[in-house]
């Protein structure tokens, strides 16, 4: 682990509640969460509650303890109607299903009590003497209850509203885009009802700031993870044809995207450059989805890496091909930080508009003919690349991120 960037103030505590770790940081949800910790414990002592489903490894714990304050796990408590309890004669019932009906009976799929975790949160808060309570997500707050405590900052990341809304966008079934539709706009008014309650929330991009209508919503952009602590080292420019894409490939919107990539747009660009490669590099678990990427020409799925670095320092450019979700994707700003290009869909822009450096594309052949184009001329695609770093370390960086925490802290 590296060295804290500045000593942290003495007397605010705070307690943090995430269904994320902040270790090990092997996802861009686990990096949120491990900057937001960082740059609190720049104001005084915050400790860490783990509420939901994920699990601790082993080995982590030893650093959540001595690093990160680590102070315990709540696992979620579903009632009677939580969609992971329903049972059809099935092991598991589909989860559009699940959805689909949560959506007629007029419930929130993420918005739900959690006795379990009202009844620990409302403890520690008894127990620890806390200035204020931080939460990753709306839905963290309200299933453990903090609503009512006067200091509550939520950072939003992903807002369910806009989950919904590029479902429904990419919806192709009959009447599916209208119920994805209403399950947003649902979800958007729950969100700017729940935003009025706190003293402060963080975004991710200027649209849900815009959307939110809240004074206390404020920008924090989603930042490099290795911009923490002191900026990120531009790499020296790649004269390879290798295409890199980085990601958990077990999030739904990074595997439909780049499953798309791979069947639609890669034949084309590796027909054109049949010497080029495409690396993916992050965690895939589905191993019939791995054999058939990995069959396809020119694909190389290269799982978990070590030194990440590496796998940017041997690319020419980057891919993102997102089309569902919600926040911004971390890798984009990542690739502009160590001066590699990204090729982007309208979606995976959002929140990185105007940054030099980025490609943008809307179907599968003008993806193709982005880094068919980028592949072609090497030596312009890293000019174009290393121009693009500037911008992005400047207005993604660490102490920015932090300040902006700080601003929000005091002003309220």
């Amino acid at each position: 682990m590296t060295v804290d960037p500045k000593p942290p103030r003495v007397g605010r505590r705070f307690l943090l509640l995430s269904p994320t770790l902040p270790y090990p940081t092997d996802s861009g949800a686990n990096q949120r969460t491990f900057l937001l910790l960082k740059a609190l414990q720049q104001l005084g002592h915050v400790d860490f509650l783990l509420v939901g489903d994920c699990k601790v490894p082993d080995h982590a714990l030893p650093i959540l303890r001595s690093e990160f304050n680590f102070i315990g796990h709540v696992p979620r408590q579903y009632s009677a109607w939580a969609p992971q309890q329903w049972r059809l004669g099935a092991p598991r019932i589909d989860k559009p299903f699940q959805r689909l009906v949560y959506s007629a009976l007029g419930w929130r799929y993420t918005f739900f009590h959690s006795r379990a975790m009202r009844r620990a949160v409302a403890e520690r808060l008894a127990a620890g003497n806390y200035d204020a309570v931080v939460t990753r997500y709306l839905s963290t707050a309200y299933q453990s209850g903090v609503f009512d405590h006067p200091a509550l900052y939520v950072d939003l990341d992903d807002l369910e509203s806009e989950v919904w809304a590029t479902r429904a966008a990419g919806e192709k079934r009959q009447l599916i885009p209208q119920l994805y539709r209403r399950v947003a706009a649902s979800y958007r008014k729950k969100e700017k009802e729940l935003v009025a309650r706190c003293a402060g929330v963080w975004a991710t991009k200027k649209k849900d700031v815009q959307m939110l209508q809240c004074s206390a919503v404020r920008l924090l952009p989603n930042i490099p993870f290795a911009s923490y602590p002191h900026g990120v080292q531009p790499l020296a420019p790649a004269m390879q044809r290798i295409v890199l894409g980085v990601g958990v490939y077990d999030w739904m919107p990074n595997r439909e995207g780049f499953d798309w990539f791979i069947r639609q747009v890669w034949p084309l660009v590796h027909q054109a450059h049949p010497g080029s490669e495409l690396h993916l590099v992050g965690k895939l678990s589905d191993e019939d989805l791995k054999l058939r990427w990995s069959q396809t020409a020119g694909v190389r799925c290269l799982g978990r890496v070590d030194d990440l670095q590496a796998a940017y320092q041997s690319a020419l450019f980057t891919i993102a091909p997102l089309f569902s979700g919600g926040g911004t994707n971390i890798k984009v700003i990542e690739s502009l930080a160590y001066g590699r290009c990204c090729v982007v869909t309208p979606h995976a822009v959002k929140g990185f508009e105007n940054l030099d450096g980025l490609q943008l594309a809307g179907d599968a052949q003008a993806f193709a003919d982005k880094c068919i184009a980028l592949l072609g001329d090497m030596k312009g695609t890293a000019r174009m690349g290393a121009q693009a770093t500037a911008g992005a370390n400047a207005q993604f960086s660490f102490e920015s991120f932090s300040t902006t925490i700080d601003e929000t802290v005091s002003a309220a």
